[in-house]
């Protein structure tokens, strides 16, 4: 696999199950994106839902459709851990 089909992601994570993963045995192709932030998870989850109000003005911007889907993964993700 090549940088631009891993960006920032590790075998490991690659290696996870994703909820999307039922639908199609084997893909023509995966993309994975991934950002290291340190910080607790509250202080990102704040952070991640300012990023939301902002997501209208980003698919205005032409941010690619893939891109905002794996944001509202990660969102829905960091709430359930902020919840814990």
């Amino acid at each position: 696999m090549s940088v631009a089909e891993t960006w920032g992601t590790d075998a490991a994570e690659r290696g996870l199950p994703f909820p999307c993963d039922r639908y199609l045995d084997r893909p023509d192709g995966v993309y994975f994106r991934g950002v290291t932030i340190r910080a607790g998870a509250p202080a990102i989850f704040r952070w991640l839902c300012q990023m939301r109000v902002a997501q209208g003005a980003l698919m205005r911007w032409g941010l690619p459709w893939g891109d905002l889907v794996m944001m509202r993964r990660q969102l829905l993700n960091l709430k359930a851990l902020a919840e814990r």
